[in-house]
């Protein structure tokens, strides 16, 4: 019972948290606005999260956040939007304004800093399509949407998605293990090069074992290994590849679970010679939390075991078989429908079947459970018919109950909960096997494994961090921090103290609420005096930015609503929508009649790359870290910077720099001109690295320094260098002090930075037409309406009105919602 009691209390110190993320559409255009509502909960029990507080962020396609959301969580939920619109920094918006974001594959990712403390796995990510602008104003349905994907001089951040073969093949001995001498039903998945499962056929090398799949490319076959090494050969429409199964171990367990029934489970454990007479232990968990707990007596023969699942809650279960000293012989994943727990059932209705352009359209929604009126909050999108979907997207109640439990992306996941038919149970038993995964770690919960809580759990806005001592290696205990808080308004001011702990740790509950930024200014002090010079650093931890992932291909294969993406681009619809898939100008997917332009030119000749200097030099001080110098920053970034034998920039990207130095009066006599390369992070606000190089006659016409002067004048400055071409870093320095002095530089026993508060909420705008439209007007809205937060009366009732657009004539209604309780409900439906 020693490893059942340190499950509940890991679970209990620990808890886990999910999010899902429901969007107003399924893929996006250049310049639309990306609104969301967010869910937030307890991993086990899907009751309401404890952490109060959720990031959000907006990444490209190449892998650079570009924006992040930081929103209040109320009763696990909170909402929050990401205008697909480029503000860049003031220095860039001053060149070219602000602009859309170019079309792509962005992925919106979000957490709380407590997820942060497990597998980055677990943190919620999806990808979005964002298309090209239609040539034709409002044209969204009639052609094929593109993206333009521009390719960067630059290294790109995001890892390259993996190049898959035409047919690949997994396997996964039920348990984890495949024994010598012992049957084991092996499950496996079979796909193409888009990632997605296929029809296939296969057989054993030398044995009379043949198979086929069963659904999405995943299939099961039964063999006793009496070699170590046995191979399989995969047949896809005529081509047949050879694939090793993993290696057969001499000694161990095999362990089959029969999970068809609602009721219990028949574990059957057969192991080799010597391992008979053991008492094992078997645990059963859901979502990480034990439900059974027993043992098993090893023999000559299969051991069995039934366990029942009255009280255990829908959702992934995992199997567990382990000796007296915690070591795991075999586990396996099986899902558990209830029969018991009912969702609420969400219905709507409309006014009319049919709406003309601009007209009112009302609906009426009534929210039951277990037939009783049930009152409760539900976001809810309204959007055309005519969308472009992705087939791995989830809805609330499949990430809740099952994707967020799996590892990988499941294809159409829905479709598993569509019907309890045998057939759909087989498949599932099956997506289990092949995708199943120990996201609640059986050695950490059971205590085997050490756990590091490096994040602590955010019920309010906090200011976190370490003091290390002077090279970083050591975290100092006995200090004390103290700081000052002041928001942007300066309405009111707070003052913290902590003493760091024996492991430096310091941590602020900022017990105001602000939004948008506020000054922080830390200091740190032993016996009242100040840490001075070199002496202390201070690391502050916000919530880490977590690694950026790689794109799985089939992530990036759009399509109509009814229809399938094929390898060319093109789509076999189940009816003819004339809805094509994405356009991916990268990878060659194209269809005729498709413009492939040149670089969007933002100024006169070239665009150009805008940095948020700042920004970034405050996340290098928050490691505890010095900031770099200009030379250093440009090489993180993923230039390549030659220095000259002087100590100045040669060359980037090959060609030789041009730097312009704003505020230029302040440091023209400082040797900046000279070595502009040298110049601290820290004294700059933001920079501008044009793309391409251009003659230097054109780059003085970007250079406020030079606008004044008389072409004669420049003429003769510059002479014959004007047709010289160059690559021109356009560097913005800050406005409050002159180049920072070596003490200033390597003081950082204290801090002056900024804390971001919780981000603004913005509300969904729809048009109203009460009158009619005016001659003229046109609208074309996609998502006709978002609300994330429709509320039922206490007889389960709700209305909602707007307006319909110019164009739409069948549109699809789409709401979810989830009970204090933690049972998830959601609607789709379309009229």
């Amino acid at each position: 019972m020693k490893y059942a009691g340190n499950i509940h209390q890991f679970n209990s110190i620990f808890p886990q948290e999910k999010v899902f993320i429901q969007f107003d559409n399924t893929s996006y255009y250049t310049g639309e606005t990306i609104w969301f509502k967010a869910f937030v909960v307890n991993a086990s029990t899907l009751g309401r999260a404890q952490s109060k507080v959720l990031y959000v962020d907006l990444i490209s396609p190449t892998g650079v956040l570009l924006k992040q959301q930081k929103l209040k969580i109320v009763a696990g939920q909170a909402d929050g939007s990401f205008p697909l619109l480029d503000g860049s920094t003031a220095q860039a918006r001053e060149k070219r304004g602000v602009i859309n974001y170019p079309s792509g594959f962005y992925e919106v990712r979000a957490y709380t800093s407590y997820m942060l403390n497990f597998d980055n796995e677990i943190l919620f990510s999806r990808v979005l399509a964002v298309y090209d602008l239609p040539k034709e104003e409002g044209n969204y349905y009639e052609s094929s949407p593109t993206i333009t994907l521009k390719r960067s001089e630059t290294s790109e951040f995001r890892p390259k998605t993996e190049k898959l073969r035409k047919i690949n093949a997994s396997f996964y001995p039920e348990g984890g293990h495949l024994i010598l001498g012992k049957p084991c039903r092996v499950a496996f998945k079979v796909t193409d090069d888009t990632g997605f499962g296929v029809e296939a056929t296969g057989r054993v090398e030398g044995k009379e074992i043949s198979f086929n799949t069963i659904h999405d490319g995943m299939g099961w076959f039964t063999i006793t290994p009496q070699e170590t090494r046995n191979n399989v050969e995969i047949t896809v429409d005529g081509t047949t590849r050879t694939f090793n199964l993993p290696q057969a171990e001499p000694s161990g367990f095999s362990m089959t679970v029969d999970a068809y029934e609602s009721d219990s489970i028949i574990i059957k454990v057969d192991g080799t010679q010597g391992l008979s007479g053991m008492t094992l232990g078997i645990g059963l968990t859901c979502r990480g939390e034990l439900m059974d707990f027993g043992t098993i007596e090893t023999g000559q023969t299969p051991a069995e075991r039934i366990i029942p699942l009255h009280g255990v809650p829908e959702g992934v279960c995992r199997v567990y078989l382990f000796d007296k000293n915690g070591i795991k012989y075999a586990s396996r994943s099986f899902y558990h429908r209830s029969h018991v727990t009912k969702a609420p059932v969400l219905e709507v209705t409309t006014d009319k079947q049919s709406y003309k352009p601009f007209e009112k359209i009302t609906l009426n929604f009534t929210l039951s459970d277990k037939g009783n009126p049930f009152r409760d909050r539900f976001c809810l999108a309204i959007r055309d018919a005519r969308m472009q979907r992705n087939a791995y997207t989830d809805d609330l109640r499949t990430s809740m109950l099952l994707s967020s439990d799996l590892k990988g992306f499941i294809e159409h996941p829905s479709w598993y909960f569509d019907s309890d038919a045998p057939e759909r149970d087989q498949a599932l038993d099956l997506l289990c096997l092949v995708q199943g995964w120990e996201r609640y770690d059986w050695d950490t919960m059971t205590g085997q494994k050490d756990f590091s809580e490096r994040h602590r759990m955010e019920e309010s806005l906090t200011l976190n961090g370490w003091i290390l001592n002077s090279s970083g290696k050591k975290k100092m205990s006995g200090v004390e921090v103290t700081a000052s808080l002041v928001p942007q308004d300066k309405t009111l001011t707070e003052i913290y103290s902590y003493t760091t702990d024996t492991v430096g740790y310091f941590g602020f509950d900022i017990g105001v609420e602000f939004y948008d930024k506020a000054k922080f200014t830390i200091g740190a002090h032993t016996n009242r005096e100040p840490l001075i010079g070199t002496s202390a650093r201070i690391q502050i931890d916000r919530p880490s930015i977590p690694s950026i992932r790689a794109y799985t291909p089939g992530e990036l294969v759009f399509t109509g609503i009814k229809g399938k993406g094929t390898k060319k681009g093109k789509v076999q619809p189940e009816e003819d929508d004339g809805l094509p898939t994405v356009i991916n100008i990268e990878t060659g997917y194209l269809l005729p009649d498709v413009d492939i332009d040149e670089e969007r030119m933002y100024i006169d000749y070239f665009t150009f790359n805008a940095f948020d200097v700042g920004k970034d030099v405050e996340l290098e001080l928050d490691k505890g870290d010095y900031s770099t110098d200009l030379m250093g920053y440009l090489l993180d970034k993923g230039y390549e910077v030659v220095p000259d034998d002087s100590g100045g920039i040669e060359s980037i990207n090959g060609w030789e720099p041009f730097f312009y130095i704003h505020n230029n009066k302040k440091y023209l006599y400082q040797g900046i001109y000279e070595h502009p390369g040298t110049v601290d992070t820290k004294d700059i606000k933001s920079i501008i690295v044009f793309d391409r190089p251009m003659f230097l006659m054109n780059i003085l016409t970007q250079c406020a320094l030079y606008q004044d002067y008389l072409n004669s004048s420049i003429q003769t400055i510059f002479g014959e260098d004007l047709y010289r071409r160059l690559v021109l870093v356009d560097v913005q320095i800050k406005e409050d002090g002159e180049l920072s002095t070596r003490e200033e530089l390597f003081k950082i026993n204290k801090r002056i930075t900024t804390v971001d508060g919780y981000s603004r909420p913005y509300s969904f705008y729809s048009p109203e037409y009460p009158e009619g439209p005016i001659f003229g007007d046109v609208d074309y809205r996609r998502t006709l309406y978002w609300n994330p937060n429709v509320i039922t009366d206490e007889d389960g009732k709700a209305q909602v009105e707007f307006y319909n657009n110019s164009i739409t004539q069948k549109f699809n209604v789409e709401a979810a919602g989830i009970t204090s309780a933690g049972v998830p409900y959601t609607l789709d439906e379309g009229f």
